[in-house]
């Protein structure tokens, strides 16, 4: 099967690409379910099955994968509760709170 390649933003064009976020969220953005698992997360803060449940289609897997992915670039944070069963949550980061002022949406969207 063959595998989607992924843009590589070139630095040498765009001077400001090392200094610029915007460059490191578009890597992002550009995968499959990553806006739709942040759009999710906007709508409040999140455990990983509601999220599978709410994102009709997506596999576990991939659910993880992007969650790690924007949890790397500071786009959410995760949140672990001590206790029988251990709860994690996700919720949205300073940086994108900051991105979604810049970028109309509403919460029932």
């Amino acid at each position: 099967m063959a595998q989607r390649q992924q843009h590589q933003y070139p630095q040498q064009e765009h001077p400001d690409a090392v200094t610029c976020p915007i460059f490191d969220i578009l890597a992002v953005f550009e995968k499959k379910w990553a806006l739709a698992v942040l759009k999710e997360i906007y709508r409040g803060t999140s455990k990983f099955n509601d999220l599978k449940r709410r994102l009709h289609g997506i596999n576990p897997s991939i659910l993880s994968r992007r969650l790690a992915e924007l949890e790397k670039r500071q786009l959410i944070q995760r949140k672990v509760s001590a206790g029988r069963p251990v709860a994690i949550e996700y919720s949205l980061t300073e940086r994108s709170r900051h991105l979604f002022t810049c970028w109309p949406m509403k919460r029932g969207s």
